[in-house]
């Protein structure tokens, strides 16, 4: 009996606990970051272009040079066997080829020389843990070719790798395409990681006359003629939008300025190209190279897709990152548009034209490439005011304290007290209205922070600007959590992940430019933002909101690995372009921070655009690249002003950029604000930046006012420290940063200052 009843009890009891650990375990499975190995991104299959029909098959490829398409402007040839392509220009005569002739270059190694004359270099990975370059030459390839409408289709077989993929090469729209299609990628042992068309493609010699243009920043050009020596072996390269942050292992802030367009280009004498990610750029880098990357002598650049990202991760105890290498393709179209100009006098001035002719559907999608949209009043886009409200000090607990620097009455009280200094046309912005402050408990914003006014403050404040014609708009903000309790978000399911499985947290800035790692905080899922949005779109649309600034969708580009519905950068661009869109519908008038171009379709301005290039050795020259192809087009506003190391110079930099210039100004002194995560803010008490912000107004009715619809049609500069900046209406404006005056064809500026002239004046 005793041993029967001991046997009941004990089956029993190992039953529970095999329950019990079988329920832990699936729980702790659940819990545990899975990463992208499990992770399966969703596309509409449409939305892909397939490999074209061909019209011939199986060329041959011992005919030498053929031309195989041409229009009034181009003529594509190939020598298909030497996989060696050219571009003629008609006008100039000048031919443009995929690699160089390096017949009398006896010096020049194997490997490069495969480097060299390969139409397409790549990446690949064995096992997912190491990448390794090579191109077409350096392996054994072989290759059927297709002509197809206007052009060819190069079928690449890497016979050893296991690997084939498909590039397209057509002559159209006046210019030069070349398509990978994704279909047509077959992977069998090893698995591509990124390609390069045509690496070398106008490649130069040191020493000859012209440049590379580089949109860094505002834009930067590497001259020919000046020595680039390599110190570390390495050339440009950059992410296009940024680095995708999930995968950013860096342990300070990133350093210099982002690339906002997918473009690149090459200034010869009397010449010049500019090639265009017009598709896939969203998973894209920039590269540029000086003579000895590579062991090859020349000057190029392009554009690198990348099909497999890799990240850095820690494995069990190892302290050390282990590099790994997704398992998963990203799947997108990618194509290059290469645009050729020629005549007497080539500059970037023509590259950027060329660029903008093909980026006008996303900067403007109701207009034309020669026509600018005029709508609305330049009176709209004056002098910017940005109006601080409200932000918690650092610390928890008891310890946090509201710090107040702007009530809604205050608000009122700056924009009155500069109508009284004569400023006829201003706009303002707030900042920090929401609930619980600037860093508040968002994604969660209402009701409208208190202690500045509440819903009925913001209300009437709107009330009194529409009367008074003072346009005003409001900073927004969907994605960033600071205080995940208090915003009431689950870091298990609501935040973005990184491509191992754990949850993507960033640090906050202070003061000294370093990390505050003291505190975490997290990028709420797109999908989970936009559960709220319209209702807190309509929120607004109660309050009389008419214009809100969106933060972060035109600033940076992230992928999201959460196990439902993960997202790459292209598809989170999607979700922004949907947002502008419905802040358009909803509330009539919306902007960006940042600039990145595939965020400006639906945005009427793009606020915080950068003045500045990155400081890199390659980088000889700053220019306004990124500004020629966005003046005109869409109004963009200077960083504030009173945040520059160098107030008078940014003002001078925003009459030669075309900028408006903007400040962030308090009606209280910011001593406050020292003991908050916004401790950034110096020096902003309204009263103190009276002459500053008068003389600003002062440019922009000399400047701004007549040309913020202007397209932006010349740029040179004259000297060291004389740029010349001209318009389609014939306005034209010397900046002269020196500490001399400047004269010239009857033109007069003072150090420091500025001149401008008008059509026949």
């Amino acid at each position: 009996m005793v041993h029967k009843f001991v046997s009941r009890k004990g089956i029993g009891v190992a039953v529970k606990t095999v329950i019990f650990l079988l329920v832990l375990a699936i729980m702790i499975w659940n819990m545990m970051p899975q990463g992208e190995k499990t992770i399966v991104f969703t596309h509409e299959q449409s939305d892909f272009l397939p490999a074209a029909k061909h019209v011939r098959a199986d060329l041959s490829q011992n005919d030498g040079l053929i031309v195989y398409a041409e229009d009034d402007r181009h003529r594509l040839s190939a020598d298909l066997g030497a996989q060696l392509f050219m571009i003629t220009d008609k006008q100039s005569g000048y031919v443009w080829t995929s690699s160089p002739d390096l017949s009398q270059e006896s010096a020049v190694g194997e490997a490069s020389r495969h480097i060299a004359n390969s139409p397409v270099m790549f990446t690949y990975t064995t096992k997912f843990k190491e990448l390794k370059t090579t191109s077409l030459f350096a392996e054994k390839t072989s290759y059927l070719v297709n002509a197809i409408d206007k052009g060819l289709q190069i079928h690449y077989r890497l016979d050893q790798l296991g690997i084939s993929f498909v590039m397209e090469v057509v002559l159209e729209d006046g210019g030069l395409s070349v398509r990978f299609p994704h279909d047509s990628i077959v992977e069998e042992g090893n698995f591509l990681t990124s390609i390069i068309a045509f690496p070398m493609f106008g490649a130069a010699k040191q020493g000859e006359s012209g440049y590379m243009v580089i949109p860094d920043g505002t834009g930067a050009i590497t001259h020919f003629n000046q020595s680039h020596k390599l110190y570390d072996n390495r050339g440009y390269e950059k992410w296009i939008y940024g680095i995708d942050p999930t995968f950013d292992t860096q342990t300070a802030p990133i350093q210099g300025e982002p690339i906002l367009i997918p473009a690149i280009g090459m200034v010869k004498e009397h010449v010049g190209y500019v090639q265009t990610a017009t598709q896939g750029s969203a998973d894209a880098k920039l590269y540029m190279n000086p003579p000895g990357v590579l062991g090859l002598d020349y000057y190029r650049g392009g554009v690198e897709f990348i099909i497999r990202k890799s990240y850095y991760t820690r494995v069990g105890g190892v302290q050390n990152n282990i590099l790994r290498i997704e398992q998963n393709m990203i799947i997108a179209n990618r194509e290059l548009r290469f645009d050729f100009v020629s005549g007497k006098e080539v500059s970037y001035v023509q590259l950027a034209k060329a660029v903008k002719h093909r980026l006008l559907p996303l900067l403007d999608p109701a207009t034309s490439a020669n026509q600018v949209n005029p709508s609305k009043d330049s009176v709209n886009n004056t002098v910017l005011l940005r109006l601080f409200m409200s932000v918690e000090t650092r610390g928890g607990g008891l310890s946090k304290k509201s710090k107040t620097t702007t009530t809604f009455d205050e608000a009122q009280t700056i924009a009155e007290f500069y109508k009284a200094q004569g400023l006829e046309h201003f706009e303002l912005e707030l900042k920090g209205w929401y609930d619980g402050g600037y860093f508040g408990r968002l994604p969660g914003k209402f009701p409208v922070e208190s202690k500045i006014g509440g819903n009925s403050g913001m209300k009437k404040l709107i009330e009194w600007a529409n009367e008074s014609n003072i346009p005003l708009s409001v900073e927004n903000n969907d994605l960033d959590v600071y205080h995940e309790k208090k915003a009431n978000v689950s870091l298990r399911n609501d935040v973005v992940r990184k491509p191992d499985g754990s949850v993507y947290s960033y640090h906050p800035i202070g003061s000294t430019g370093w990390y505050r790692s003291e505190v975490d905080w997290y990028t709420l899922r797109p999908e989970i933002a936009d559960k709220e949005r319209i209702n807190n779109l309509e929120k607004l649309k109660m309050l009389g909101v008419s214009s809100i600034n969106e933060r972060n969708l035109g600033e940076q580009l992230f992928s999201d690995y959460s196990m439902h519905e993960p997202l790459r950068r292209s598809q989170t661009a999607a979700y922004f372009e949907q947002w502008l869109a419905q802040d358009k519908e909803k509330l009539g008038s919306a902007g960006v921070y940042g600039g990145h171009v595939y965020a400006l379709k639906h945005a009427d301005r793009i606020l915080d655009m950068t003045q500045a290039t990155s400081s890199d050795y390659l980088l000889d020259e700053q220019i306004p690249f990124v500004q020629l192809i966005y003046h005109g087009v869409k109004p963009y506003y200077t960083s504030a002003i009173n945040l520059a190391d160098l107030p008078q110079t940014e003002l001078l930099r925003a009459v030669e950029y075309g900028a408006i210039p903007s400040f962030e100004l308090t009606y209280l002194p910011t001593t406050d604000l020292k003991y908050t995560y916004y401790d950034k803010l110096f020096s902003a008490q309204y009263e103190e930046w009276r002459d500053t912000v008068l003389l600003a107004y002062k440019m922009w009715q000399d400047v701004g006012a007549r040309t913020v619809r202007q397209e932006m049609i010349d740029h040179l500069k004259l000297n060291e420290d004389v740029s010349r900046t001209m318009y389609e209406d014939g306005t034209t404006v010397w900046v002269n940063y020196g500490e001399s005056v400047f004269m010239a064809d009857g033109i007069r500026v003072e150090p420091s200052h500025y001149t401008v002239r008008a059509e026949g004046s």
